[in-house]
């Protein structure tokens, strides 16, 4: 699901890569490479339209306003949209 970052003191740094899907009730939901649908949390919806491709920066959280399955990763930073770098 994602490519884990060195980080020492703070949450685990994840980079996510996948597309917008629909379904999404509050956050938007992001189809990952490996076939995982996360919610995302810190991107608003309706921000990317679907199937656009997404390579974000942030950490899982087990709590979110998002609702929607177990866990949610937080977006930090958009890394790049549809392979342009942000």
């Amino acid at each position: 699901m994602a490519v884990e970052k060195n980080s020492l003191s703070r949450p685990q740094t994840f980079v996510l890569c996948g597309k917008i899907v629909t379904g999404g009730v509050i956050c938007p939901l992001l189809l990952c490479e490996d076939g995982e649908t996360i919610a995302l949390d810190g991107v608003r919806p309706g921000q990317f339209e679907t199937d656009t491709r997404l390579k974000l920066e942030g950490i899982k959280v087990n709590y979110s306003p998002c609702q929607q399955g177990k866990e949610a990763f937080r977006v930090d930073r958009i890394l790049s949209v549809n392979g342009l770098s942000q």
